[in-house]
Formats: C-alpha cells, sequence, structure tokens
C-alpha cells in the first residue's frame, strides 16, 4: 500500500510490501511547479487509471477534470503519441488522454482531418472557438487561409500497445501529421499572423502570450525570465539627411530603431524599470498565475504596439524568449537552461508616391 508523506520532507513516498511476494507498483508524483509556455501546442489531461467503461466518462467539459485524479501539461509536439512518448509519462495501461487546441489554416482550400489510435480516439471541430454549438464534419472542410480551428482529441488505452495520432489532408496535399507549428493555446494567438505596420497612427493588439498549466498561491511570484530581441542596427533614414527620421523611441530606455513597444495593463515595457523586458538580456517579471488549471485561464497577455514608420526596413522581427527558473518549468528537454521563444513579423507598409 502506498503511505501517506512522511514527516521527513527528503523521503517523498514509501512503499510496503509482502517480503514473499514481488508486486509492482506505480506511483505519480505530480510536481506542485507549473509548466509555463509562449502558446504553441495544445493542452493536454491525462487521467489514469481510466478503463473506458460505460460507468466511467471523461467529463464532457474540460473545467470538470480536477488536480487530485487528473493532470494537465502543455504539449509543444504536436498530437503524435506511441508507446515510448507514453512510457516517458509513465503511462502504459488504462488510461485516457484529452487535448484541446487552436489550429491555424496556412492556405485555402478543402482540409479533412483523421485520427490514428489503438485503442480508440475521438475528435470535436468548432469553428474559432470551443464556445460554439456547432460541430463541423472533419471531412472536405471548406477552410480559408487565416481561419481558425477549435479541436479536442480524446485517446482511451486499455491494455497493450498504444498510439494516438492527430493528422489532416491539406489542399492538393497527403494524409499527414498536423504541424505542432499550427496549434497554439489560445484563439488569440492562433488568429495572430504577421503584423501590417500601420501607416499613420501607432495601433495596439494582442502580440504575446504566456501560459500556465497549474495556479500557485496568490501570496508567492514567479520570477520568470523573459528577454526581447529586435533589430541590432536602427534603421536610418538616407546619410544626408542630418535627422534620421526613422529613429523611434517610445521612452528614455526603449530601443531606438525599433517599430513597436510592448505594452502591459496600457503601460510600456521599458528594460530599466520594475518588471522590465530588456532587449536582448534576461529580466525578471513577477507573475502570479491563481486561475483553476483546468479553466485554461491562467495565461497573462502582452500588448503590442505597432508603429507607423515609413522610413523602416521592408520587415523586422520582435522575438520574445522565455528561460526555465527555480519555480517553474518550460519543455522537458533534460536540461536546467531549457528556452523557448516566438516571433511576429511586423510587415513594413510599401512606399506610396504621388505628384502634384
Amino acid at each position: 500500500a502506498v503511505k501517506g508523506l512522511p514527516e521527513n520532507d527528503n523521503i517523498i513516498y514509501q512503499l510496503k510490501n509482502n517480503e514473499t511476494q514481488h508486486n509492482r507498483r506505480t506511483v505519480w508524483l505530480q510536481d506542485d511547479e507549473p509548466q509555463l509556455s509562449l502558446g504553441l501546442g495544445a493542452w493536454q489531461v491525462i487521467r489514469t487509471p481510466f478503463t473506458g467503461t460505460e460507468e466511467e466518462e471523461l467529463p464532457k467539459n474540460t473545467i470538470d477534470f480536477n488536480l487530485n485524479q487528473d493532470i494537465l501539461l502543455i504539449d509543444e509536439n504536436g498530437i503524435d503519441e506511441n508507446d515510448v512518448s507514453y512510457a516517458e509519462l509513465g503511462l502504459t495501461d488504462n488510461f485516457a488522454v484529452r487535448w484541446e487546441t487552436y489550429i491555424r489554416i496556412p492556405q485555402t482550400g478543402k482540409y479533412t482531418f483523421h485520427t490514428e489510435a489503438d485503442d480508440q480516439a475521438t475528435i470535436i471541430l468548432r469553428r474559432n472557438n470551443n464556445n460554439s454549438k456547432t460541430t463541423l464534419n472533419p471531412r472536405n472542410l471548406n477552410l480559408n487561409k487565416g481561419d481558425v480551428i477549435w479541436i479536442r482529441m480524446d485517446h482511451i488505452e486499455g491494455v497493450g500497445s498504444a498510439h494516438a495520432r492527430l493528422l489532416w489532408t491539406p489542399p492538393g496535399g497527403n494524409k499527414t501529421l498536423v504541424p505542432a507549428t499550427q496549434m497554439f493555446l489560445s484563439e488569440t494567438l492562433a488568429k495572430r499572423g504577421s503584423i501590417q505596420e500601420p501607416r499613420n497612427v501607432d495601433t495596439v493588439q494582442t502580440g504575446f502570450e504566456l501560459f500556465a498549466n497549474r495556479p500557485i498561491k496568490d501570496i508567492e511570484n514567479l520570477n520568470i525570465q523573459l528577454k526581447s530581441s529586435s533589430q541590432k542596427t536602427p534603421t536610418t533614414a538616407p546619410n544626408d539627411n542630418p535627422k534620421p527620421i526613422a529613429q523611434r523611441q517610445s521612452g528614455s530606455s526603449s530601443s531606438v530603431g525599433d517599430d513597436f513597444r510592448l505594452e502591459f495593463d496600457s503601460a510600456t515595457i521599458f528594460s530599466t524599470e520594475t518588471n522590465g523586458i530588456g532587449s536582448n538580456v534576461f529580466q525578471t517579471w513577477k507573475w502570479t498565475p491563481n486561475q483553476p488549471a483546468f479553466s485554461l485561464k491562467n495565461q497573462q497577455q502582452f500588448k503590442l504596439a505597432v508603429l507607423p514608420d515609413a522610413y523602416a526596413e521592408a520587415s523586422e522581427n520582435i522575438t520574445l524568449t522565455l528561460k526555465e527558473n527555480p519555480g517553474y518549468g518550460v519543455i522537458n528537454d533534460g536540461t536546467d537552461n531549457s528556452v523557448i521563444s516566438q516571433t511576429i513579423a511586423i510587415e513594413d507598409n510599401a512606399y506610396k508616391l504621388s505628384i502634384k
């Protein structure tokens, strides 16, 4: 029998067996530190043990899972599981996995979504978001470039070999795995592609989002390690101009030459201020995710204000990088300094010429 946690914190668990027998036990140790993400991938819920009998069903709504029985992870590798990847999660027999994600459609045409699974898998598709009451037929869907499809996939495994894959047949193509790069944790991120620079006034929209798979106590903070990077060489007007026009700057501590500024709660994020995100230097950003885990609402938005600048380069990229730090993890790559990044392209407007 698995005993309760001992008073000595150095002993995490104990197993008590009959000395004359050899019994196998699986012990799940759920980390109380959250996993953080910048939004690529799918929410992944694990329930084990799960027999899949008529008396036992998965919750209809993901918010009805609970941390006492279920585990919530962020899967950034696409929905492509097999015996090996499941074994890395400690899963062998009698379990269920649910994924939820938003898929950005890369080109216009007809799409068909498929599953491959052992033992069984089901999918539900809805246009744009999971609040829609209308489900879509996964076959021969007419979709436009930039459309967003919300998808939920449940995989039920009994005993023996296990695998689960989400595939699609894109326009003019063959059946293939849905790329992880087209999967997002929120509808907002899935809809956001490259951003067009405005012609006259600054525009503000959601740029980046930070996600956590579980809450922490309200009295605590996570010391998030973030940095932003952008143009290293300021863009300028022609050399004969004594005062280059393209030297845009949001404040004394922002980067000269950038076509954007990051904002949080309508305030510009400067690298020299508290909770600043410095250009090319990791800074500490304090955050307290405090929403119920299975609400999938532990997220923080960073607004991106794009600045009009007729003399800027044809395009500019801004990258936000998140680094693992004590108190939270990012990706499970076996290192203590894991990093993940997201990049947004800012497309410049073409010159507009006129003769007067």
